[in-house]
């Protein structure tokens, strides 16, 4: 027999509990022996921008994601020298930063063209820092409700999970060279408290076997068949993805360089 889901109150179905999510879990780690503390400090580093393969940002995002990014730099390496995101794009202009951010979201890296405008135009800094947002996935899931003894207990907590891959790399702008790259996944989640699992009425087949055959026929082709679509629970919305980009970005800024 098929079941749905109804909210157990409003109040209930509106509040929420935040899930811990996964550490971050940084991969992929390559790192020039160019590339030391002292090096990153004396040389200073610019915020080139963050973008995403997953889906285009909106300018305020990017401004908003690469300020993040800066914060936590700032944060685990206080002695690095940061040059902000705006400043860069003032010196580059706005033509030539959306070619290159273009360039960052669909091949991941700069062209050569791009490299050559940023040495003739970047000023200040030998170091250039770009992230990418690789994947952002949205799952919505149905966990039983279980008793003190472990048992189901006739409730469900509906959750709704987010799980964003992403990437990072320190360009040297004299030579063009990558001297520190890595990827990163974290995920976190947002569950409602428990909701009541109720049974579905059940299918027509009065009669005859027949004829409630054909009148569950006529029901499935009018109304939709008696899915997992047509339960009736809340979710609660997604964690916010500047949420998960503090994670992610504090697990690249945690394995740069250090004294």
């Amino acid at each position: 027999m098929k079941k749905t889901f109804r909210a157990a109150g409003l109040i209930a179905g509106l509040m929420l509990v935040f899930l811990a999510g996964c550490s971050t879990r940084i991969s992929g780690l390559k790192a020039d022996p160019s590339f030391t503390y002292s090096a990153a400090v004396s040389g200073r580093i610019a915020i080139g921008g963050v973008v995403s393969s997953a889906s285009p940002l909106s300018p305020a995002d990017t401004v908003t994601y690469s300020s993040q990014l800066q914060t936590q730099l700032s944060e685990k390496r206080p002695g690095f020298v940061l040059i902000p995101y705006g400043v860069v794009a003032d010196q580059l202009g706005q033509e030539d930063q959306t070619r290159l951010l273009n360039e960052l979201q669909t091949m991941g890296m700069p062209s050569n063209s791009s490299m050559g405008m940023l040495r003739q135009k970047a000023s200040g800094y030998r170091y250039i820092v770009f992230s990418r947002i690789d994947s952002d996935f949205i799952q919505r899931t149905l966990p039983e409700g279980r008793d003190a003894n472990n048992k189901p207990d006739n409730t469900v907590r509906p959750t709704t999970s987010r799980r964003v891959t992403g990437s990072l790399q320190v360009i040297d702008i004299a030579d063009g060279n990558i001297v520190w790259s890595a990827t990163a996944k974290t995920e976190l989640g947002n569950t409602s408290f428990p909701q009541t699992l109720i049974q579905a009425p059940p299918a027509d087949t009065s009669s005859s076997s027949f004829r409630g055959a054909l009148r569950e026929a006529a029901r499935e082709y009018v109304t939709g068949p008696r899915t997992e679509e047509k339960r009736e629970y809340r979710y609660p919305s997604e964690p916010p993805l500047t949420r998960l980009l503090e994670d992610l970005f504090k697990g690249f800024s945690t394995n740069m360089p250090e004294k």
